[in-house]
């Protein structure tokens, strides 16, 4: 994680989607959630199913309950002043234009 953090800058976050590149940074396996990753630190969120193992069991990263994706990202940009967001490529049409708006900088 810390090589991952280290190649982005300040304003930059990355957004990771697909179980195995969650499970690759955060040590953490799940069927559903996702990670965000700043320069300083990074968060998984997670549903209620896997809450409480990923507290235990997930590396390097804070561990959030998973209500609404969308909402919950674009929190989380807005706290951290995040000016870009890198997404991996498997995100759906539909996941982006569900987010698309409410992670745009204005």
């Amino acid at each position: 994680m810390k090589r991952l953090r280290k190649s982005i800058d300040n304003k930059t976050a990355i957004l990771l989607i697909t179980p195995v590149n969650r499970r690759y940074f955060s040590g953490f396996e799940s069927s559903d959630g996702f990670l965000i990753v700043t320069n300083e630190h990074s968060t998984l969120f997670v549903d209620g199913r896997y809450y409480e193992a990923a507290q235990r069991e997930a590396e390097d990263c804070s561990v959030e309950l998973l209500r609404d994706f969308s909402d919950q990202l674009a929190e989380f940009i807005r706290q951290l002043s995040v000016e870009r967001v890198l997404v991996e490529n498997q995100i759906t049409v539909a996941m982006f234009e569900k987010i698309k708006d409410k992670i745009t900088v204005k």
